[in-house]
């Protein structure tokens, strides 16, 4: 990553790990990292991942986690409604704990009292890490149908 991507360091550990991460605010420092975000997506997924980060860069918390200068994921958040905010992505491994801690501190911030995580992987493992891991708890399952 080139550094003027990387003006907002919000975490480095003590240790050498080359684990970073930085909060993205502005349309040239997506637009760098937009290529690496979008790997691996199909064109209907790039719109829509595109306009959620972008929305969250702009209005809400978007962070990239790096090790050793390669992006490997990263954390998109915004504000939903009086009292919400919605946590669209998140990476995996233990970034993920870290990146909910800045989102708690970030919404907390902002007013927000309640945070909502959006998955797509509905399966019993993936359920047991959001819940005992993240901290968070079902409320409810949603299942649509296009027509």
């Amino acid at each position: 990553m080139e550094t003027h991507q990387l003006q907002e360091l919000v975490y480095r550990p003590d240790n050498s790990s080359g684990l970073l991460i930085y909060r993205v605010r502005d349309l040239d420092q997506f637009v760098d990292l937009w290529p690496k975000m979008v790997a691996g997506a199909n064109d209907h997924d790039k719109q829509t991942l595109a306009e959620v980060l972008l929305h969250c860069a702009m209005e809400g918390l978007l962070l990239c986690v790096s090790l050793n200068n390669d992006l490997v994921g990263f954390c998109a958040a915004s504000e939903s409604g009086k009292g919400l905010a919605t946590v669209h992505c998140l990476p995996t491994g233990p970034s993920a704990h870290l990146c909910i801690r800045f989102v708690r501190k970030w919404a907390r911030e902002q007013g927000v009292e309640r945070l909502i995580l959006i998955t797509h992987r509905l399966n019993g493992s993936n359920f047991r890490y959001i819940e005992k891991s993240l901290g968070f708890r079902r409320d409810a399952m949603i299942f649509t149908q296009p027509l």
